[in-house]
C-alpha cells in the first residue's frame, strides 16, 4: 500500500523539476553519450561536497545506481523520457535525463509508474498522512500505521506491516525544524506547504536519528 499525502502520486517528487543526475543509462548510449558514472563521480563528489552534503558514500550509491533506475523505469514499466540527443549539446546536459517533455513533466515518469504498479496489486490512496505507528509486543517492528485523511477520519492498517518506508520529503515549511536546523534561513519565504516535517518528528518519536538536517537547500 503507498499512501501519499497530497493529492498526487509522487508528492514533492511530483512537483519537482525532473532534473535527474545521470551518467551511463542505456538511454543515453543510445543517444551517443559515452560517459559513465566512474569518470563523472569525482567533478559530482565535488559539487555534492560543495553544497554541504556530508553522507557522500550515500550519494555516490544513489548516483551508481541512477542508470538502471533510469532504464529499469523506461523498459519494465513505460516512462517516457526525452531523447538526450535533442538537449545534450551543452556539456552538463550529456549528464542529466529529462523526462519526456522537459522540466517539470514529472508526470510521464511518474503515472506509468503508479499504473504499472497497480496493475500488480498495489494499493494507491492519496490525501492520507501517518500519524502515529503501533509496535508490536516487543516494541521492536511497526504492526500497524495510522493514517489521518486530510479531511475525515483516522484509518488503521487491518494487518501487521512486513516494512514500513516513511517518505518525509523536506520541512522548509516547519518553522520550528527551520529555526533549530537551518537558523541562517529563519526569514527566507517558504515556496511549498506540504514541507511539514511531520514524517521527521513521527520516526524521531520512535528513536530515530535526524542526520543532515543543517545541510543548506541547493
Amino acid at each position: 500500500m503507498v499512501a501519499e499525502k497530497l493529492d498526487v502520486l509522487g508528492g514533492e517528487s511530483y512537483e519537482s523539476n525532473a532534473v535527474m543526475e545521470v551518467c551511463g543509462s542505456q538511454l543515453q548510449k543510445d543517444a551517443g553519450i559515452t560517459e559513465t558514472c566512474d569518470d563523472v563521480w569525482p567533478e559530482r563528489k565535488e559539487a555534492l561536497k560543495s553544497a554541504g552534503v556530508t553522507d557522500l558514500d550515500f550519494a555516490k550509491r544513489l548516483f551508481y545506481a541512477a542508470p538502471e533506475w533510469v532504464d529499469r523505469m523506461k523498459s519494465s514499466y513505460g516512462a517516457q523520457f526525452a531523447d538526450p540527443a535533442s538537449y545534450s549539446a551543452n556539456e552538463a546536459n550529456r549528464r542529466r535525463v529529462l523526462p519526456k517533455n522537459g522540466i517539470g513533466d514529472t508526470e510521464s515518469i511518474m503515472m506509468p509508474l503508479r499504473d504499472k504498479l497497480a496493475a500488480k496489486g498495489v494499493q494507491f490512496s492519496t490525501g492520507y498522512c501517518a500519524t502515529g505507528f503501533i509496535l508490536d509486543e516487543a516494541g521492536q517492528g511497526v504492526r500497524r500505521a495510522l493514517l489521518h485523511q486530510q479531511e475525515g477520519p483516522v484509518r488503521r492498517g487491518r494487518r501487521a506491516c512486513a516494512r514500513v518506508v516513511v517518505a518525509t520529503g523536506g520541512f522548509a515549511s516547519n518553522q520550528s525544524l527551520v529555526r533549530q536546523y537551518l537558523s541562517a534561513w529563519e526569514r527566507i519565504g517558504c515556496y511549498t506547504a506540504a514541507s511539514m516535517g511531520e514524517g521527521h518528528k513521527l520516526c524521531q518519536a520512535l528513536g530515530a536519528q535526524l542526520s543532515d538536517m543543517s545541510v543548506t537547500p541547493s
